[in-house]
C-alpha cells in the first residue's frame, strides 16, 4: 500500500472519528434550508459547527462536503 493511500485513509479516519456521521447531520439539521440544505450564503452556520466540533472550518466543510451537503461551486470557495 502506498504512502498516500494510507495517509488518505489515515485522514478519512481521523475524520469520521472527530466528526461522526450521526452527530454531523444531527447538528446539521439545525441549520437546514429546505431547499438547499445548510445555508450555502451564511458562513456563520458553517463556523458555528465547526467551533461545535472544534475543528478548523476548512475541516468541516471537508466533511461536510463528503456527507453531500454542498454542490461544487460552494466548495470550490473553500479550496
Amino acid at each position: 500500500m502506498s504512502l498516500q493511500i494510507e495517509e488518505k485513509e489515515a485522514n478519512a479516519f481521523a475524520m469520521a472519528l472527530l466528526m461522526p456521521e450521526g452527530l454531523v447531520r444531527k447538528q446539521v439539521a439545525k441549520y437546514i434550508n429546505d431547499e438547499h440544505g445548510i445555508d450555502q450564503e451564511n458562513d456563520e452556520n458553517i463556523k458555528k459547527l465547526a467551533d461545535l466540533f472544534q475543528v478548523s472550518e476548512q475541516l468541516m466543510l471537508i466533511r461536510l462536503s463528503q456527507l453531500g451537503y454542498f454542490e461544487s461551486i460552494y466548495k470550490k470557495k473553500y479550496k
